[in-house]
């Protein structure tokens, strides 16, 4: 008999460097997309019309850029299929990545 096999394979975290690349490919090329500011009830926001990625300091850093920035790449994807991608890519960081992207981040401000 076979075990029992999940549906869903565990998300690693070399499955991160495709995302990972693609954040960077943006904060590079469009740093002008990412604005820091103050929001009501939310985290953060993409605007599609913009293309702008916006995030409120004083929330969690790190998840909502990579939420905000899973809409802008993937803006067909429902509120669901992004959440469940940032929880699979925030739990499979490394102490080293979380630290790459922040300093990356701080380049584009």
């Amino acid at each position: 008999m076979k075990p029992h096999r999940s549906a869903h394979k565990k998300y690693r975290r070399t499955d991160t460097y495709s995302f990972l690349s693609s954040m960077y490919s943006l904060f590079h090329t469009n740093p002008e997309m990412f604005v820091i500011k103050k929001l009501r009830n939310c985290h953060g926001e993409y605007d599609p019309l913009r293309d702008i990625i916006s995030l409120d300091f004083r929330r969690e850093l790190v998840p909502t850029i990579i939420h905000e920035t899973l809409h802008a790449l993937h803006y067909n994807w429902s509120e669901t299929q992004v959440m469940r991608r940032e929880r699979q890519i925030v739990g499979a960081l490394s102490m080293h990545q979380v630290r790459n992207i922040l300093k990356r981040f701080v380049q584009v401000l």
